[in-house]
């Protein structure tokens, strides 16, 4: 019997965080209504999906697909019960014709009719969320660089941003697998706007009930404020060609003890936004996305109006003072050093329990 298969593909910062979560702690009450969720662990995904499909999280789709190791992941769709399948990863929405083409593949041999899920922003507020998204993956350029290189769609910051946020190409790219080469495309408020409209919009889709969620109050995944970002960015800057791999030094040395909770506060300055001055090209862009997907036959869901940039959504150039900066240093130094005696005395009580034993 053939399955539809919900593929959301991203993108990454339009709500991908908080509607996971929902789907993860739902999944008893999802699988109740008919609804399968073969993986819903981050690190399985990373693990069984992106991974073998050439996924790097400094480079994004760089590898090449390892179809053996893909293969693999046919045993967890066969396993999953339900009438139809829902499986949420943002990243997809890099991959480019052979990731998809081979992932399509894979799961069609497991009678898997695939249905892609696109959800998006205004780039306004697309733009700051991923740069600082981008900086702790080792980003070095700086907002006004990266601005310039999305504009232009030059560089490799800018090159990257479009392949993960150009809703037009990734509608067309993930099209190329759903029966009638169209996707649904998810126009996401803000949360404060309307904070269960990315819940309904999905339940719309999929074909469950809201009631069925159980969805956490504020925000997921907050983004880090101007100074955080910035100091965030000239760490890398520091380090940038000390630590070669990524997984093996950067994301250990650098990504981790950042991240750590408490460590690089979130929200704690002013929130990074569009200058006003770039919405003269991104308004238009926003016009001529919907433009696009309404003549591929995608299908919209929610107010297209909110993928189009308006002058509320513009700020003042950020800037990050010295000032500012030496204190955010001072403080993650601090929580640096509260983090890692915390572990010690985690470690040191471990032992203690074995020996014990």
């Amino acid at each position: 019997m053939v399955r539809s298969l919900y593929l959301h593909v991203g993108t990454g910062k339009s709500g991908t965080s908080a509607l996971q979560k929902a789907v993860r702690f739902s999944a008893p009450a999802l699988r109740a209504a008919g609804i399968g969720t073969p993986i819903i662990d981050r690190s399985e995904l990373m693990r069984r999906l992106l991974g073998p499909l050439g996924w790097r999280a400094e480079s994004g789709f760089s590898q090449p697909v390892d179809l053996e190791r893909i293969r693999r992941i046919q045993s967890a769709f066969r396993k999953t019960p339900g009438d139809r399948l829902f499986l949420s990863c943002e990243d997809l929405a890099e991959a480019g014709a052979e990731p998809i083409r081979v992932l399509r593949e894979v799961l069609e041999e497991v009678e898997l009719d695939i249905r892609p899920i696109v959800s998006g922003r205004s780039w306004a507020r697309q733009i700051p969320s991923d740069y600082q998204q981008l900086v702790q993956a080792g980003l070095t350029v700086t907002f006004d660089e990266f601005l310039e290189q999305v504009r232009t769609r030059s560089g490799t910051a800018g090159e990257r941003f479009w392949r993960r946020q150009s809703l037009p190409e990734i509608a067309a790219n993930w099209g190329a697998v759903a029966a009638d080469g169209t996707v649904d495309v998810v126009c996401v408020p803000s949360h404060g706007d309307d904070p269960r409209a990315l819940y309904r919009l999905f339940a719309e889709i999929v074909g469950f009930s809201i009631s069925d969620l159980t969805i956490s109050g504020g925000i997921i995944n907050a983004s880090f404020g101007v100074v955080e970002v910035e100091l965030f960015r000239r760490v890398n800057a520091l380090l940038a060609g000390r630590l070669p791999s990524y997984v093996d030094d950067y994301r250990p040395a650098v990504r981790r003890p950042l991240l750590r909770q408490g460590v690089l506060k979130r929200s704690a300055s002013a929130h990074l936004e569009l200058p006003f001055d770039a919405l003269g090209w991104v308004t238009p862009r926003g016009e001529h996305d919907v433009a696009a997907l309404r003549a591929g036959g995608h299908r919209l869901h929610g107010d297209p109006g909110l993928l189009v940039a308006t002058d509320r959504d513009g700020g003042e150039m950020p800037v990050a003072g010295d000032a500012e900066l030496a204190r955010a240093a001072v403080e993650a130094l601090a929580q640096l050093a509260l983090a890692a005696h915390a572990e010690r005395k985690a470690f040191a009580a471990e032992i203690a329990r074995l020996k014990a034993e």
